[in-house]
């Protein structure tokens, strides 16, 4: 995505959009939801991630997933995708370190952004996310394009891989393609698993940043 490119969102499609927030502070976490609220989403708010998907079935999913990571620990994303495995998660950083970018990406975040960053520029971050669009920082999307990768070429995938991919950078959900694949919810999964393990990746993002780089999706390269 490039910087600075709108996304655009009538306000009948966002309220159709809930966004999570989870933020210990509350200062931030009150500007976070009053913003959203404002572009007309649907905002449930919460310190912490437990307690945010305590309200509601673990099927109950927001659309994305503000995610600020005030004490360092990026390792909690992971924990977040096993309950919600398709969720887009924009993440906050306390220490915006082009290391922690990375981490972030590389965990499974759609969007890195430091906490102390502008609310326009978070809204939309999270527009993006919405979207199916990854969006960073400049020194983020170019720490991410200069790093050594070890997988495997992705001209190694299939058509069919490459679809998807191509599916899941547009936005498309996993329950979406899975239905128009004619897999199960689960077997969906179970297959995209396996192309990420062809990669050498762990998640989506991986794989799309990896895709992207090497000229295989029609949208442009992060960076």
């Amino acid at each position: 995505m490039t910087p600075g490119t709108a996304v655009q969102l009538d306000r009948k499609s966002m309220a159709q959009h809930v966004i999570g927030v989870v933020d210990q502070c509350p200062a931030r976490r009150y500007g976070l939801v009053t913003m959203l609220s404002e572009r007309g989403y649907c905002v449930r708010a919460s310190v912490d991630i437990r307690a945010l998907q305590d309200n509601g079935e673990s099927s109950d999913s927001p659309a994305v997933l503000i995610y600020s990571c005030d004490d360092g620990d990026i390792s909690v994303i992971d924990s977040i995708l096993l309950t919600w495995p398709d969720v887009p998660i924009v993440v906050l950083l306390a220490q915006a370190s082009v290391t922690n970018y990375r981490r972030a990406l590389h965990t499974g975040a759609i969007a890195v952004l430091s906490v102390y960053a502008e609310l326009e520029e978070i809204a939309h971050a999270v527009g993006g996310a919405v979207s199916g669009l990854i969006t960073l920082p400049h020194r983020a999307a170019e720490a991410v394009a200069t790093t050594s990768r070890t997988a495997d070429s992705p001209t190694l995938l299939n058509d069919q891989e490459i679809a998807w991919l191509d599916h899941l950078a547009r936005g498309t959900t996993v329950t979406k393609l899975a239905g128009e694949a004619g897999y199960s919810e689960r077997a969906m999964y179970r297959q995209l698993s396996l192309m990420y393990r062809k990669l050498g990746v762990q998640n989506r993002t991986q794989a799309l940043l990896l895709a992207a780089q090497h000229g295989l999706l029609k949208w442009p390269n992060p960076g």
